[in-house]
């Protein structure tokens, strides 16, 4: 399943709400994916990411 990290600089509520839009724009054209927020420290240290 292809996963999509959200990271965002202008704080945890505004990745959420793009998180939240991602999913939806995604399951209105039936696509499946797995939509996490993230920090760039999670990108860069490959055991962080909760995939």
């Amino acid at each position: 399943m292809l996963t999509i990290a959200i990271v965002c600089g202008a704080g945890i509520a505004t990745s959420a709400l793009i998180a939240e839009q991602v999913r939806d724009h995604l399951t209105s054209r039936d696509r499946e994916a797995h939509v996490v927020q993230a920090t760039v420290m999670d990108l860069l240290s490959p055991t962080s990411m909760p995939i």
